[in-house]
């Protein structure tokens, strides 16, 4: 073999090296590029989620606040029409009552009401019951009967003819204020009872 063929050998071994080592490089670095790429999506994709997560979550907070302040609008709205229907009624209330005076079931309930809350916070003896003109013979009688059981001895009744309706019932010093205008002395504690079985009708 010549030296120039050795020579042109040797230039062909070193050019197929050079073509396989650039080709491998090129293999490597497009591998590399693939991976990087992978890798930047990835953590494209990755952020674009948190992001995603982040707007709702404050979309959600934003939506869960405006319901609470509509539904604290819509009670506080409600809760003053109750108090203007409350105001409003408040007049009818009281002639309602002295209606209910009026009628013997009405009043005979009105009564037994009274009774059992003075047997409850009165003690049993000398008890002494005011009363309008309006509760007659008939009916003391009636009570008293009704009384004897629980009762030391048999209560006294009082005319009153400042009463219009109602019952006060004395036991020494203490007092049960049962009349009309004992019912609606502390207008504010009715009014809330009032307004609290107002909501609850709101809410069956």
């Amino acid at each position: 073999m010549t030296l120039g063929e050795r020579e042109g050998r040797l230039l062909s071994l070193v050019e197929q090296y050079q073509a396989e080592e650039c080709r491998r490089l090129v293999a490597e670095a497009e591998g590399a590029a693939r991976d990087l790429l992978r890798r930047v999506y990835r953590s494209a994709r990755d952020h674009l989620h948190q992001q995603v997560q982040a707007e709702r979550a404050r979309v959600r907070s934003r939506i869960e606040a405006a319901k609470a302040a509509l539904a604290t609008r819509e009670r506080r709205h409600i809760e003053g029409l109750h108090w203007q229907l409350l105001e409003a009624a408040w007049p009818g209330l009281r002639e309602a009552l002295l209606q209910r005076w009026q009628y013997p079931e009405g009043r005979w309930a009105w009564v037994l009401r009274a009774v059992e809350e003075a047997q409850r916070s009165l003690p049993s003896q000398q008890w002494l019951i005011e009363h309008p003109p309006h509760l007659g013979t008939d009916e003391q009688a009636r009570l008293r009967a009704a009384l004897a059981p629980g009762l030391a001895q048999p209560p006294r009744f009082g005319l009153d003819a400042t009463l219009e309706a109602g019952l006060l019932i004395r036991s020494g010093d203490a007092l049960l204020d049962a009349t009309l205008d004992g019912l609606l002395a502390d207008r504010r504690r009715l009014e809330a009872r009032l307004l609290g079985l107002l909501q609850r009708g709101g809410e069956a």
